[in-house]
């Protein structure tokens, strides 16, 4: 061996002391690489279990606002069927006091009408009542003229009586007179004259009586 060769492995020895030296130096210095990969692994581990935990979370939360989201649309749409219906209400409600003033307006209108009738009605009532007391005026003096002419014909039937029995009375004393005269024509003609004379005096006072009652009754 050539003494470069010497120098040579001489320096080669020392560079791979250096080397050992500097990698027992690394690796005393250096950290402990298996425990920081535990601890990432670990840590690793754990931040998996919150990001897990964070999604089932968020996924949790996305749930609950999808749920209130239905809730939400739902309330939405009741809200909107609620103000549909209020509507409908209120313009029943227009519909219905458009109809009652139509109604009212033909009430007054109504009213008004009824109160000329009754005015009318009144007035024809008044004019009823005045004919009616007019005609129970003329039917009381009807019936009092009823209840004269029923005196008047009772008194003429009375009369009537009184003239026949007076009439049958004088046709009697005619016969008795005419009687009488003829015995006294067979008697003598003085006393015949007597008698005739005082049997026409009898016959004028029954003549005269008889048509007084004729006048009465005729009056």
């Amino acid at each position: 061996m050539t003494t470069l060769g010497k120098i040579l492995v001489f320096l080669v020895f020392f560079g791979a002391l250096a080397v050992g030296g500097l990698m027992v130096f690394v690796a005393k210095t250096s950290p402990n690489w298996k425990a920081a990969v535990k601890e990432r692994d670990d840590y690793i581990e754990v931040l998996k279990a919150n990001t897990v935990a964070e999604a089932e979370t968020k996924k949790k939360w996305l749930n609950e606002i999808e749920s209130m989201k239905k809730m939400f649309d739902a309330a939405l749409i009741e809200s909107k069927a609620i103000q549909v219906k209020l509507k409908r209400d209120a313009d029943d409600k227009a519909l219905e006091a458009a109809v009652a003033t139509t109604t009212s307006q033909k009430a007054d209108t109504l009213a008004k009408q009824a109160q000329a009738e009754t005015t009318r009605l009144q007035q024809e009532l008044q004019f009823l009542q005045g004919v009616v007391k007019d005609r129970d005026d003329k039917i009381l003096a009807m019936q009092s003229d009823v209840v004269t002419a029923k005196n008047d014909a009772q008194a003429a039937k009375n009369n009537a009586e009184t003239a026949n029995a007076r009439a049958v009375n004088l046709l009697e004393k005619v016969r008795e007179i005419e009687s009488q005269l003829q015995k006294g024509a067979a008697k003598g003609s003085a006393g015949a004259d007597r008698r005739f004379d005082a049997a026409r005096r009898q016959l004028l006072q029954s003549a005269r009586g008889l048509g007084e009652g004729r006048h009465r009754r005729s009056g």
